[in-house]
């Protein structure tokens, strides 16, 4: 039998401090149940230690000598341990843990289950070329995950699957009155959400909308800086968005790059846009797309533009939106131009004017184009132009010019 001495000790202690710092560096890659276990289990090393300590005080020849060498033996202790710590929770975490399953490519693609292994994607496996990452389970988003590189095709598995937000409000995306986007994208950043040739599952954003209220404040889902692009594709849906935070409103969505919608947008809500914000950027919306039952407090239902923006839409429906103020559907401002040549905008209302549209303060409208335009029905407005409000005149509340083709 193996007697317990001093150096056995020694050795049980540093395994103990080992899995001690292991739970500390990276709670977030083990369960709650693993994570208080080695926390635990790394509390037994300091008791051990001092009991060791205290052996030598007692049986040391050279008292002064023995102090000297146990500081400088602490340093290194410290040292080795969190090096020790640091490689192996490395390689175990990233390399064990994680083993994320394919290459990136449309064949072979990232398979990820949960939200450190989306992040780790994300942020680290960008390519000149398309990355493809295929969402296996659903996955509750608790950090804003800020992308500032490459290009990346996120799409449903093999089943339905729902990237949702974190109703918990002690998790940093939530923030107290300060909340955070789920995703953000930066530089020359590109997704293409719901990847409609790869597979035909749904790909849900949910803002978990019902957790939230005055008191407990959200925010958006995807936030596009300028030179950015985001698709939200027919097998992607974004639902339940509030954005409720305190500093400078917000929608679901909020764009200062290029948003194309052939997807659904549904039930969300915010104030200046329910569904799409955009300034100086882009947003399309084409056939099949939809934007339905999403309210802005202030103007935009569906969609608010402003500061030379583009709005275009090909087509889709957007449909029983509100917004408290102007634009039930769409409110378009500020030197932009928004042209509707297609789709149907239906059942919409707003608290003051333009109950489907409302186009002021220098911003273009074109409905229309060689004959043909869209359907336009059914909407209201507390005060002027229930289907739609162009402002005319001069001065600073002027429309720009305003065309109505079939």
């Amino acid at each position: 039998m193996m007697k317990i001495n001093s150096n056995v000790l020694k050795i049980f202690a540093v395994i103990t401090m080992i899995i001690d710092h292991i739970g500390c560096y990276f709670p977030s890659k083990i369960a709650p149940d693993t994570y208080y276990l080695m926390r635990s289990i790394g509390r037994l090393a300091m008791p051990i230690f001092l009991y060791l300590l205290v052996q030598g005080f007692f049986y040391t020849k050279n008292l002064k000598k023995y102090i000297i060498n146990c500081m400088k033996m602490t340093g290194i202790k410290i040292s080795i341990v969190t090096i020790l710590a640091l490689g192996f929770s490395t390689a175990f975490f990233f390399n064990s843990v994680y083993a994320l399953a394919g290459s990136g490519t449309a064949k072979d693609p990232y398979i990820v289950s949960i939200e450190d292994e989306l992040r780790d994607v994300l942020l680290t496996k960008s390519t000149k070329s398309w990355v493809y990452v295929g969402v296996k389970k659903s996955i509750t988003i608790t950090r804003n995950i800020a992308i500032s590189k490459g290009k990346f095709k996120i799409y449903a598995y093999d089943s339905n699957v729902t990237l949702k937000r974190s109703s918990d409000g002690e998790k940093s995306i939530n923030g107290g009155e300060y909340p955070k986007y789920c995703m953000t994208l930066s530089g020359t950043t590109e997704i293409d959400m719901g990847v409609t040739a790869t597979k035909s599952k749904t790909l849900t954003l949910g803002g978990n909308k019902s957790n939230f209220s005055a008191k407990k404040r959200s925010s958006g889902w995807l936030y596009l800086k300028s030179g950015t692009k985001a698709t939200i594709n027919s097998n992607c849906v974004v639902k339940n968005v509030m954005n409720n935070k305190e500093e400078d409103g917000g929608s679901a969505i909020f764009t200062f790059g290029t948003l194309i919608l052939n997807g659904t947008i549904e039930n969300c809500e915010g104030s200046d846009g329910g569904a799409i914000g955009v300034k100086k950027g882009s947003v399309t919306i084409n056939n099949n797309a939809v934007i339905n039952q999403c309210k802005s407090y202030t103007e935009g239902g569906g969609i608010f533009g402003m500061d030379g923006c583009t709005i275009k839409i090909n087509g889709g429906t957007v449909s029983n939106c509100v917004a408290g103020e102007e634009g039930g559907a769409i409110f378009v401002s500020g030197s932009s131009s928004c042209t509707v040549e297609n789709g149907t905008i239906k059942q919409n209302s707003a608290g003051l004017s333009g109950g489907a549209i409302f186009s002021g303060y220098g911003a273009n409208l074109t409905i229309g184009k060689n004959g043909k335009g869209p359907l336009i029905s059914s909407n209201n407005a507390k005060g002027n132009g229930g289907a739609i409000r162009c402002n005319g005149g001069s001065g600073k509340n002027a429309g720009g010019e305003t065309k109505i083709y079939g």
